[in-house]
């Protein structure tokens, strides 16, 4: 394997690694019951997943997804991946969000690393991010105020306080004073409490995370929140005659109808499934931009109301907006 300068090189250090121990003890059970073999046997290389060139969820769904797939597999195989970002010439907050949502979920006798984009705005876009505040390098970047934040909490928890330090530092950089911002609070607090209802309802051990990315020269701020749980299509109350229409025209309408609030929560309670149409319909009165959600296998572009279906799908739920200044 070619030799990689030091300085381009990322990596999930040890102390993150441990803190995954304990949602690890139960796929290593699973894998010596089914007599899996862990880890990397010695001798053997690391599998190198290379980035798609435009690493972004909302821009790029169906590489993205496909590389999300294929780098999960690998993780659930114990097998050691380098990922491969030096090609990338586009890159979105979404798409780090993703990635982070991935390799910082994975067992913690996996190894994972990875390198910078070569191409100098991109490699600035993930350094601004706050990505490197999530894993281990021998050349970070220096602490100063970057354009990005990135928060992470267990699905169970709806902090407010999160969300009002993303809007403080978003309202920071884009109007060079602290505001309110009530729509984008609103949108994560609502996320949140959607990843409390349901990302752990089938039993899994995941988290949430809340992005944020400034443009000022664009004039516009970039949101975007990720949850590895069971995703928005398998966490709602479908009726079998709309279950059976959907098997024929597709899960697109039925990600649709659940934004415009003609299918509520799985649950059956009156005050759940309230806050995915919330979200849309600030978005259709222009409070925010641009919303996306992406759920299992289906894009939703809602703000455009243009839905389609999503090969391979997404393990999970992507709500990503924007807001101009």
């Amino acid at each position: 394997m070619p030799q990689r300068p030091p300085s381009s090189i990322w990596r999930i250090h040890k102390r993150q690694r441990y803190e995954a121990r304990r949602r690890a003890a139960y796929q290593r059970w699973r894998r010596q019951r089914n007599k899996v073999r862990g880890g990397v046997p010695e001798g053997e290389e690391e599998q190198t997943r290379k980035a798609p060139a435009v690493f972004s969820m909302i821009e790029n769904p169906n590489e993205m997804s496909e590389f999300c797939r294929d780098l999960a597999h690998d993780q659930e195989r114990c097998k050691k991946v380098f990922i491969e970002l030096g090609d990338v010439k586009r890159m979105t907050i979404d798409g780090v969000g993703v990635l982070l949502a991935i390799v910082r979920n994975a067992p913690f006798d996996v190894g994972v690393a990875g390198n910078r984009p070569k191409d100098p705005k991109v490699r600035e876009t993930l350094e601004d991010s706050g990505f490197f505040g999530f894993v281990s390098s021998r050349d970070k970047p220096p602490k100063t105020e970057t354009r990005g934040r990135i928060f992470k909490r267990y699905h169970d928890k709806v902090d407010a306080l999160i969300a009002q330090a993303l809007i403080n530092h978003v309202s920071e950089k884009l109007y060079g004073a602290q505001r309110r911002m009530q729509p984008c609070q609103s949108i994560l607090l609502e996320a949140m409490q959607n990843t409390k209802n349901h990302a752990g309802s089938a039993g899994r051990t995941t988290w949430w995370w809340a992005t944020a990315l400034v443009d000022s020269d664009k004039g516009k701020a970039y949101f975007c929140f990720v949850d590895r749980g069971v995703g928005i299509m398998k966490s709602v109350k479908v009726r079998p005659i709309r279950k059976a229409i959907g098997a024929v025209t597709g899960t697109p309408g039925i990600l649709r109808d659940i934004l415009k609030g003609e299918i509520g929560s799985r649950t059956g309670l009156a005050f759940r499934g309230k806050g995915l149409p919330w979200i849309y319909e600030t978005a259709k009165q222009g409070r925010v931009q641009n919303l996306v959600v992406i759920a299992n296998d289906v894009y939703g572009a809602a703000t455009a109301d243009n839905y389609q279906s999503l090969s391979p799908g997404f393990g999970g739920t992507l709500i990503a907006w924007e807001v101009r200044r």
